[in-house]
């Protein structure tokens, strides 16, 4: 199985989302001990934190932040609320 962070890549569609959460989903299953935010308060704070400054994620990895949301963007969101600090 790909890795997560390269199955972001490959969002575009709604379906493509859905595939990565469920992707998300058994790794989180499989791999809970490896998440940094494993409960459901502290994904959700990493969360709101990560979107209040995404816009300098999309900087330092030279993406162009996207002028309105976009499934790839949410994929993005999921994935960073399970590693941000």
């Amino acid at each position: 199985m790909a890795e997560l962070h390269e199955k972001l890549e490959t969002i575009r569609e709604k379906e493509d989302l859905v595939a990565f959460i469920d992707s998300l989903i058994a790794d989180y299953e499989s791999n809970v001990s490896e998440w940094e935010n494993a409960d459901l308060l502290s994904f959700l704070q990493a969360m709101s934190a990560w979107v209040g400054s995404m816009e300098y994620a999309y900087k330092n990895t030279g993406r162009e932040f996207p002028a309105n949301p976009t499934w790839d963007m949410f994929g993005r969101i999921l994935y960073a609320a399970k590693i941000y600090e």
